[in-house]
């Protein structure tokens, strides 16, 4: 049976965030994975990505309600689902030495703002930007009825599913606080205008320079998002500083997500790729089973890399 070019569409952005998050950043062992009830629970747990694809879509907006919708799905991840907004002694908050730093209103602000830009730009950004080259259009993937079960049943496994995972009890104030959060994000992806597309940058054929450019930028930013807020918090442990540091590279990636928005395909798969190459490097350097994640990422990349460059004819 032949799969429709929607359908293929919208199975590849339904399983990649999840493949590229969880599991190439190896907080999910491959093995685990492939547990059958593990990969379908997680899998629509990442469904967000593509559920945020169709939402755009139908309400006709860009990639400011992508990110506005990102980060409401950041709040949905870690604070409705795992909890780790709330728990002082979530794995991820001790992990990154974030306990005590920070915590406010019952809030590990720090981490969730941190969690909630890596959500919004590697578990949905990045995904849909991928898939989006691939299948460029604007037609919907999903019909409206697979649409609403889709978003029925993702919000049944963040609501009930992820209580097993995570026993923690929220607090009832901020859990209710970052609702409300979420709520207006939604509601201000709805109503935002979305900025003019920046004029697109004219082909003069090298396409080294097309390639490099979006890749470096991609690369150091993603190194940057790593590297700086650490050092800010060792050198001055100032919790509002460290905030406000993070909250910054929010800007940087919309800026470089809009600015490369209208390049060619595989100037803006080399752009994704740099962002990914952090995760990509601790991979392959990880002596583990995700090595192999890694390289079958790359591989993929590459392909979608080498088939966008059938837009050099259209330049």
């Amino acid at each position: 049976m032949k799969i429709s070019r929607n359908t293929s569409a919208a199975l590849l952005l339904f399983f990649l965030p999840c493949f590229s998050v969880e599991v190439l950043s190896g907080n999910m062992p491959l093995h685990m994975y492939f547990n059958p009830i593990m990969f379908i629970m997680m899998n629509l747990m990442y469904a967000g990505a593509l559920l945020i694809r169709e939402t755009v879509i139908r309400w006709n907006k860009g990639l400011v309600s992508v990110f506005l919708l990102g980060a409401a799905y950041g709040m949905v991840n870690e604070g409705i689902g795992s909890k780790g907004y709330f728990d002082p002694h979530f794995y991820a908050v001790v992990g990154f030495g974030l306990e005590n730093f920070g915590r406010v209103f019952e809030i590990n602000v720090p981490w969730a703002v941190d969690i909630t830009i890596i959500h919004m730009v590697y578990s949905i950004t990045v995904p849909i930007v991928i898939i989006t080259v691939m299948f460029p259009g604007k037609e919907r993937w999903l019909s409206d009825k697979s649409f609403f079960t889709l978003l029925s049943v993702f919000i049944f496994v963040t609501v009930f599913f992820t209580q097993m995972m995570s026993p923690y009890v929220a607090p009832l104030r901020p859990f209710a606080l970052v609702i409300a959060l979420i709520l207006l994000l939604i509601i201000a992806a709805k109503v935002c205008p979305d900025f003019p597309a920046p004029k697109p940058i004219k082909y003069s054929g090298n396409t080294a320079l097309l390639n490099s450019l979006p890749f470096l930028w991609g690369t150091a930013v993603a190194f940057a998002f790593i590297f700086v807020p650490a050092l800010v918090r060792q050198w001055v442990p100032f919790p509002p500083l460290y905030v406000v540091v993070v909250i910054g590279f929010v800007f940087l990636f919309a800026w470089l997500f809009w600015r490369f928005s209208q390049m060619p395909g595989f100037s803006r798969i080399a752009f994704v790729s740099g962002i990914l190459m952090p995760w990509i490097i601790h991979a392959l350097t990880s002596g583990n089973s995700i090595i192999l994640v890694a390289i079958v990422l790359m591989v993929f990349l590459i392909m979608v890399w080498r088939k966008s460059q059938t837009e050099l004819a259209r330049i």
